[in-house]
């Protein structure tokens, strides 16, 4: 049930979130996502692939105080998976995340 709804969530996220999601069938997603998150997420990662013939996912995985000052910093992500509030809080104040 876990997985079901972490799924629908990546689902969402990477069809609405940071810039512009892909057209179905071209592209390539950015996620980066908490390390803890590293084996759910490359299973959605695949799932999402599978879905979206054309498309590519590709992660980068670490602590999520880390990631978040890339992001502030400029790096480019279209998914932002934070562990903890406070790091996704501090992406949203930068005003360098889309909130869906």
């Amino acid at each position: 049930m876990r997985s079901r709804i972490l799924a629908a969530l990546v689902v969402v996220a990477l069809g609405g979130c940071g810039s512009a999601a892909p057209a179905k069938g071209a592209g390539t997603v950015t996620v980066l996502a908490a390390a803890s998150l590293t084996e759910v997420f490359t299973k959605l990662g695949k799932d999402f692939q599978t879905a979206n013939p054309g498309t590519t996912v590709r992660f980068s995985f670490g602590a999520s105080s880390t990631l978040a000052q890339q992001i502030i910093a400029g790096a480019p992500a279209d998914v932002f998976a934070s562990a903890s509030p406070a790091p996704m809080q501090q992406v949203v104040n930068a005003g360098r995340a889309a909130q869906t």
